[in-house]
């Protein structure tokens, strides 16, 4: 069981155009918020789904979220931590 990582390196990291089949998920969105003049505002109710919502993501932005699923699930496999520390 590993201790520590001390360095993840992922490279090549490509559309490849492939997709596959997963879970597509519903939910309302609803974000309360104050603007820098103290003023409340909301966004929402909105409908959303996901993975569907993911799609006018840019890559360089899925990709730093990839790259962190990745790093966690490297952890979790070397042991360094468990399922329970990200829940």
């Amino acid at each position: 069981m590993a201790r520590s990582i001390d360095r993840i390196n992922i490279t090549g990291f490509v559309n490849t155009g492939q997709t596959w089949q997963m879970a597509r998920y519903t939910f309302t969105l609803q974000i309360d918020w104050v603007d820098d003049a103290g003023v409340k505002h909301t966004y929402g109710p909105t409908a959303h789904s996901f993975p569907d919502d993911l799609v006018d993501m840019p890559l360089a932005v899925r990709r730093e979220f990839a790259e962190k699923m990745i790093e966690v699930v490297v952890r979790v496999s070397l042991g360094v931590n468990t399922w329970e520390q990200y829940t």
